[in-house]
């Protein structure tokens, strides 16, 4: 299946060589730039953001209102402002590199905002927003991957798509081949979880790693085995991990 011609960064064979950094510059945090940049107003959702530098890879975005997609909206059009200055991402209105979010649409709620239409044809599973591509991986794609999980098991659907998927390089790579997308072009710049309840996850990953380091035996085992894949991708790919949970 055909989704983009070309994306994501560097050679995913050599991983080790990945570029680490974070979207956003927590040491200066309270910077109008970036203090401005999740400004919003809508009473629908609210984003958090870590108060840890430590953690400045995570944004976890609370859902008031569950039925409301304001927030997909808001993440779009913040996102597509992405871009990087000598290595270090900034917040920007500038678009001079091209730039690839990934979403696991674990809630099936995105499919109306990550559209492309082709020949009449209307795809559901990617988006152009100015240099910016979101490429949306629907829950059904996830479990056709799975042998003998249950359809309703959303959590160990997912975290048996994670392991077979992004535990090395050339998973990664296989992974992006079967989409037909290069992994020459595009910095991956966001992977968007939607939705850390599918998962019987009501906490910000922030505060269970947080957590973890302050009680390790109050942890549950599902979130610890989610907190590490959340890591993983940034110390893999050097993104930002945005995370949305209902407001429980």
């Amino acid at each position: 299946m055909e989704i983009l011609d070309k994306c994501i960064f560097h050679d995913l064979n050599n991983l080790i060589q990945f570029k680490k950094y974070s979207v956003f510059d927590f040491g200066l945090k309270q910077s109008d730039e970036n203090s401005a940049f999740f400004d919003k107003i809508d009473p629908s959702f609210k984003v958090s953001i870590p108060s840890s530098i430590n953690l400045g890879y995570f944004v976890h975005v609370i859902l008031e209102n569950g039925f409301d997609v304001a927030y997909q909206r808001f993440l779009i059009d913040k996102l597509s402002h992405i871009d990087k200055n000598n290595d270090k991402p900034i917040l920007t209105n500038t678009f001079n590199s091209k730039k690839l979010v990934l979403i696991f649409d674990l809630n099936t709620a995105w499919r109306d905002s990550i559209t492309n239409e082709k020949d009449g044809i209307m795809n559901y599973r990617f988006k152009q927003e100015n240099d910016t591509f979101f490429l949306r991986i629907p829950y059904l794609d996830i479990i056709n991957q799975q042998e003998e999980i249950l359809l309703a098991d959303v959590q160990n659907s997912f975290i048996s798509f994670l392991q077979k998927n992004f535990l090395d390089s050339q998973d990664i790579d296989n992974f992006f081949n079967e989409l037909n997308i290069s992994t020459t072009e595009y910095h991956l710049s966001a992977v968007i979880i939607d939705n850390l309840s599918m998962l019987s996850i009501y906490e910000e990953p922030q505060n269970i790693e947080l957590m973890k380091l302050r009680r390790p035996d109050n942890s549950k085992d599902n979130e610890l085995v989610m907190m590490d894949f959340l890591k993983d991708f940034y110390h893999l790919f050097g993104c930002l991990v945005i995370t949305i949970g209902f407001n429980i």
